[in-house]
C-alpha cells in the first residue's frame, strides 16, 4: 500500500511539473520523440531488414533502406511539432512555426513515396524489360520515373501551398487548361508511344523477327523504340517505322505462328511435255534436301495452259526461315538441270507472224 502511494504521489507530482512548466514538458516530449525514432531505426534494422533479406528479390531491402531514415526524421518532425505546441502560450508565432513543419513533413513524406515508388517501378520493371530484347520497355521505365516524380512533386507543392491559405483552385485550373494544350501539342508523340506499348503488349512483333509490310517493304526488325521501331532491311538499311503507323498497317510476320516457311517455285515447260513426267522430276529435285520437311507434304500442281507454256507451281516446306534461299536454290538448279537432262524444254514467250503476200492485179 505504501509502494502504491509513492507511485501515485510521484506521477502526481510529474503531472503537476509538466503542467506548471511548459519547458520541462516541451523538453520531454522531444527527448521522448528523440529515444522513439531511435527505436523505430533499430527495429527497421534488426526485424524488417532480415525479413527482407530471406526473400529472393532485392527489391524489398532497398524499400526498407529508403525508409530507415526518412522514418526516423518523421518521428523527429512530429516531436519537433508537439514541442512547439507546448510553448505556444509562451511566444504568438505558433501559426508559422506549425505551417513550417507541416510543409518539411510533407516534403519527405512526398520524397520519401517518390523513392519507394522508383525502386518498385525499377526492380520490377527490370525484370519485365528482361524478357524482351527491346529497348521500349527501357524507355518506358525511365519516362514513368519522371511521370512518378512530376505527379508526385506538382501534388506535393499544391499540397503545402493549401496549407498557407493559398487557393489553389486557380492554379488547377491553368494547369488543366495547359495540360490540354500540352495534350493536343504532343498527340503524334503520345501516340507512336502508345503504339509502341501496344506492340509489346500484343506481340505482335518482337526484336529479330521478320516482318513485311503492306507498302511492300521487309526485313528483320532492328528494334522497338518509345517513338519509332527500325526495321534492317535486306540491303542493310535501316528503315524508321513510326509506331503510331506501324500499328495501323497490316505487317506479315514470318515468325509466327513459327519459323518454318513455304516455298512456291513456279516454272512452265513447252506444249507437248508428259505432265505426270514433269511432275515426277520436280519431286524428285526434293530428295536429298535435308532442311525440306516431310510434313507437310510437297506438292506440285499443274496450274495452268498458258499462252508459251505448261505452267507448274511446286509448293515444300523448310523448317527454318532462314533455310529458305539456300534450299530454294539448291532445288531449282537441281529441276532445271533435270529438266534439261530430260529433254524437256522450257520455253520462252514467243510469237509467230505470217507475212501473207497479196498480188497485185
Amino acid at each position: 500500500m505504501a509502494g502504491e502511494k509513492l507511485i501515485t504521489s510521484f506521477i502526481g507530482f510529474l503531472n503537476t511539473i509538466l503542467n506548471s512548466n511548459k519547458y520541462i514538458s516541451a523538453t520531454l516530449i522531444l527527448i521522448l520523440f528523440f529515444f522513439l525514432a531511435k527505436l523505430v531505426v533499430k527495429v527497421i534494422e534488426k526485424i524488417f531488414m532480415r525479413l527482407a533479406a530471406k526473400t529472393k528479390t532485392k527489391v524489398d531491402d532497398d524499400i526498407v533502406l529508403a525508409l530507415r531514415n526518412p522514418a526516423s526524421l518523421l518521428i523527429l518532425l512530429v516531436g519537433f511539432k508537439l514541442f512547439f505546441v507546448e510553448l505556444w502560450s509562451v511566444y504568438g508565432f505558433q501559426r508559422y512555426v506549425d505551417f513550417t513543419l507541416d510543409s518539411v513533413i510533407i516534403m519527405v513524406t512526398i520524397f520519401t513515396g517518390v523513392k519507394i515508388l522508383n525502386i518498385m517501378i525499377e526492380g520490377w520493371g527490370l525484370i519485365w524489360a528482361q524478357r524482351t530484347k527491346s529497348s521500349l520497355d527501357d524507355q518506358l521505365l525511365r519516362l514513368l520515373h519522371q511521370v512518378v516524380t512530376g505527379i508526385a512533386y506538382v501534388f506535393g507543392v499544391l499540397w503545402i501551398l493549401s496549407i498557407w491559405g493559398i487557393e489553389i483552385g486557380p492554379l488547377l485550373a491553368g494547369l488543366g487548361i495547359g495540360g490540354l494544350a500540352i495534350a493536343f501539342a504532343l498527340q503524334p508523340t503520345l501516340a507512336n508511344i502508345f503504339g509502341g506499348v501496344s506492340l509489346i503488349l500484343d506481340k505482335t512483333i518482337k526484336v529479330g523477327d521478320v516482318v513485311k509490310l503492306s507498302s511492300g517493304e521487309s526485313g528483320a526488325v532492328y528494334d522497338i523504340g518509345i517513338r519509332s521501331t527500325r526495321i534492317k532491311t535486306w540491303t542493310n538499311q535501316i528503315l524508321v517505322i513510326p509506331n503510331s503507323k506501324l500499328v495501323d498497317s497490316m505487317v506479315i510476320n514470318y515468325n509466327q505462328p513459327d519459323r518454318t516457311i513455304r516455298i512456291d517455285l513456279l516454272f512452265g515447260v513447252a506444249y507437248g511435255s508428259n505432265i505426270d513426267k514433269v511432275v515426277k522430276i520436280a519431286m524428285d529435285t526434293l530428295k536429298g534436301e535435308k532442311f525440306v520437311l516431310k510434313d507437310p507434304a510437297a506438292k506440285c500442281w499443274f496450274m495452268n495452259m498458258a499462252d508459251s507454256a505448261l505452267e507448274f507451281k511446286m509448293m515444300f516446306y523448310v523448317d527454318d526461315l532462314s533455310n529458305k534461299w539456300t534450299t530454294h536454290q539448291s532445288v531449282i538448279k537441281k529441276l532445271y538441270n533435270a529438266l534439261n537432262k530430260n529433254k524437256i524444254n522450257i520455253p520462252f514467250p514467243q510469237r509467230e507472224i505470217w507475212v501473207h503476200n497479196v498480188k497485185k492485179k
